[in-house]
């Protein structure tokens, strides 16, 4: 495991030069794309593209209309649904450009999707691509305890402590939750947001406490 150097705490408006993926701008940003999928999610029962009644690990690939590609797996539908909060998490990393075509991406994929299906609080994991290439996650969780069961599981910690690194050159991760469901995805609210750094050796990583992002 790369080892990490002092942690960081930044201030809500602190801007890092030589780090720009860490701007406080991205957060404004970030908030309304993490919003804007939820609502995506929401808007699959609203149609009835979704029910409460569906099979658990639904799997919809969708496409946004500039063509990039958005996955919604829906793992628990009905508690989804009648949730009156739930927790959220928002992933945003930047791919490394070269050297990664030997990495397990998609049978990691594959097995962090069947492992959800031992995760009674994880409810629904999208993936969307973004216009430069990356993709971003929102995870969306029964609570704070199940979020964290996610983090232990062993297919996600192998993820996050021997892959992301050499598959990433920055992240970006946020906690959240949506106060009053999914139904009101736009007061989406983000908490707190962790940041990667891999190009440092060793590794370098922050934490910045965010004040309400909802507007």
């Amino acid at each position: 495991m790369t080892v990490l150097s002092a942690n960081e705490n930044l201030k809500p408006n602190q801007f890092i030069p030589d780090r720009i993926f860490t701007h406080p701008d991205h957060i404004f940003y970030d908030q309304r794309l993490l919003a804007y999928m939820a609502r995506r999610l929401s808007l699959l029962f609203e149609t009835g593209q979704m029910t409460p009644h569906h099979p658990r690990m639904s799997t919809l690939n969708l496409i946004e209309p500039d063509g990039r590609s958005h996955r919604i797996i829906v793992a628990r539908p009905k508690e989804l649904t009648c949730a009156s909060e739930l927790t959220v998490v928002g992933f945003f990393g930047q791919r490394r450009v070269h050297g990664v075509e030997h990495l397990p991406m998609d049978s990691t994929d594959h097995l962090l999707v069947e492992t959800m299906r031992d995760h009674d609080g994880l409810y629904s994991y999208s993936t969307q691509e973004l216009t430069c290439g990356n993709f971003v996650n929102l995870v969306i969780f029964r609570d704070e305890e199940a979020k964290n069961f996610w983090g232990r599981c062993p297919v996600h910690a192998r993820f996050a402590h021997e892959i992301s690194p050499q598959y990433y050159y920055t992240i970006r991760i946020y906690n959240g939750h949506l106060p009053n469901g999914l139904p009101k995805s736009d007061q989406l609210a983000l908490q707190s947001v962790k940041y990667y750094d891999y190009q440092s050796q060793p590794m370098w990583q922050a934490a910045r406490q965010l004040p309400n992002t909802l507007h």
